[in-house]
């Protein structure tokens, strides 16, 4: 077993190896996302608002040619790009370089983060030798590599290629989940405000503890956890705004006005899917009135729909006593439910399929499953009907399961 972890691991040493290569040969077609954070930050770090894209046309302009082929490049996505304050001047450290030594680094430290996220999946959740989809125990960690490699429109190397930080985001609330597993909800709570620091959208995983609350013996510490969460994170935003209210107000504003048009394979999310029906709706039948409208109220509906059979097996089969099975069920939940969710953010997911498809009892269920997964077929919403299905099943399944007593 040792020797097939071995081996395993020097497989994942060579798919990190051709990370590395393939986006430092081509370093100005990749890591799009890091020039809004560098650029942004580089703004802040002169005292300017990097909200007003006026002030980061700028200071880019002032640097040169190569700046302002960037701001032509970049220029809708850094008017838009939206995150707390404290984010860039954490981000301002990297100004401290040149932009070509500022990425290498942070790819170094993404690459990082991404062997904390593997190994919390696969040593510390999930053991290789609880994930059964294949007889041979070798075999079987192959498989599981080309999850990392491929589940999800291959999500977790089209993070390392635009950029982004989702790595890190997951990273943390991974290990929150980890300790949330193993009953520590206060340091599960820290975590999920941990990730929650770039991205405010991880803090919705405090609402694991809140369906802890159903239980009455764990009913007292899951409020305690609700409240340090909350508290953690209200207290990093007062702090964000105390520091400079007048740029935290700007965030804040930026934050609700934020549009995202970027929809399909980008953006397979459920807003997406209703504005792109509502507005083929509108367009078919040439209806003078704003689509948007009809997609916000759809997405209310569906959000209601699809917690019906969340809590059906939450309260009526106690889904809230399998910490593991909650976690994982969840995280289908929470993705079908959300109004934003980028293709990269489906690194989410890729363990919580392992999770489901490991489960199948049937070899023929688990390569077809497999298959869907790693699969990028027909619409470009593939992987949001993909992940509503296995929600839907796995709902399915679990409430015609016996109940817990």
């Amino acid at each position: 077993m040792d020797r097939n972890k071995a081996i395993l691991g020097a497989v994942l040493g060579v798919l990190i190896l051709f990370i590395l290569v393939n986006i430092l040969s081509k370093p100005d077609a990749y890591q799009g996302d890091f020039k809004d954070y560098y650029w942004k930050s580089y703004t802040y770090s002169q005292g300017l608002d990097p909200y007003d894209i006026a002030n980061i046309k700028k200071v880019m302009f002032k640097k040169g040619g190569e700046a302002r082929s960037v701001f032509k490049e970049r220029m809708s996505n850094l008017a838009h790009l939206a995150y707390a304050p404290f984010v860039f001047e954490f981000f301002s450290v990297f100004t401290f370089f040149e932009y070509d030594d500022a990425q290498k680094i942070y790819l170094l430290m993404r690459i990082l983060a991404l062997l904390v996220l593997l190994y919390t999946w696969f040593n510390l959740i999930l053991p290789l030798d609880r994930i059964q989809l294949n007889w041979h125990y070798l075999l079987n960690g192959l498989v599981v590599l080309l999850f990392i490699m491929f589940a999800w429109r291959s999500a977790i190397y089209t993070d390392f290629r635009v950029g982004n930080v989702s790595v890190f985001e997951q990273m943390f609330l991974w290990l929150g989940i980890y300790f949330f597993l193993g009953k520590r909800y206060n340091l599960f709570a820290i975590f999920v405000v941990l990730a929650s620091l770039i991205k405010i959208v991880p803090i919705v995983f405090l609402g694991l503890s809140a369906c802890l609350w159903f239980d009455r013996e764990n009913r007292k510490q899951a409020t305690v956890s609700i409240l340090v969460g909350v508290s953690g994170f209200i207290f990093y935003h007062l702090l964000n705004y105390l520091s400079n209210p007048q740029t935290y107000t700007t965030y804040f504003f930026a934050v609700i006005n934020m549009v995202d048009e970027s929809r399909g394979v980008i953006n397979p999310s459920l807003m997406s899917l209703l504005k792109d029906f509502c507005e083929w709706g509108v367009g078919f039948f040439s209806m003078d009135i704003d689509y948007n409208r009809y997609a916000n109220g759809l997405f209310l509906v569906c959000v209601a729909g699809l917690s019906i059979p969340f809590f059906l097996v939450l309260l009526k089969r106690k889904l809230y006593r399998d910490h593991l099975e909650l976690v994982m069920f969840t995280s289908f939940y929470i993705a079908a439910i959300l109004p934003r969710l980028k293709n990269y953010s489906f690194i989410l997911l890729v363990l919580p399929a392992i999770y489901f498809i490991a489960g199948r009892k049937h070899a023929g269920v688990k390569v077809f499953l497999s298959i869907l997964v790693m699969g990028h077929f027909f619409s470009p919403y593939y992987s949001y009907f993909l992940l509503l299905f296995i929600f839907l099943f796995w709902a399915r399944e679990i409430y015609l399961k016996p109940a817990k007593v």
